[in-house]
């Protein structure tokens, strides 16, 4: 597991042989809570605090599942899916976006993006693990035909 402060540093190792979720939340709670809940599905997570962590954790360790929350310090949500859909690393990456602001999403700023949902704060904890599980499991399947 590896996760990142506020600060930047870095705690944990990498397990590379693990899918890796990358959990973007500047709420301490929110970033605790799924965490905690995805440990069960054999994932190496990553944590940010801030959009700007989260786009530097995403080109480096190139995770199988993004999930972000929209209003972020330094570079919001929006701004991050915009930077990783113009990496070729990172365009294809899936992003689940969570909000409290749904109203303030402009849908047409994310048609270039990879963000597959968009969830509403507060969500319920099982739907958003039955998706992550979702993108997992494809995830997974894909690198088993390329093995």
């Amino acid at each position: 597991m590896l996760a990142i402060g506020k600060d930047g540093a870095v705690a944990g190792t990498d397990a590379n042989s693990l899918p890796t979720v990358l959990i973007a939340d500047d709420e301490h709670h929110i970033r605790f809570m799924l965490e905690w809940k995805l440990k069960s599905h054999d994932v190496n997570i990553l944590t940010a605090a801030d959009g700007r962590s989260a786009l530097s954790l995403a080109q480096k360790h190139l995770p199988a599942l993004i999930i972000s929350d929209y209003q972020m310090p330094y570079l919001d949500g929006v701004g991050l899916v915009k930077s990783l859909a113009e990496d070729p690393q990172t365009a294809d990456i899936p992003v689940i976006l969570l909000t409290a602001l749904e109203h303030r999403l402009v849908r047409a700023d994310l048609a270039e993006t990879s963000v597959e949902h968009i969830l509403r704060k507060p969500f319920r904890p099982s739907e958003l693990l039955e998706l992550a599980a979702d993108y997992l499991q494809a995830y997974r399947d894909r690198q088993g035909k390329a093995a």
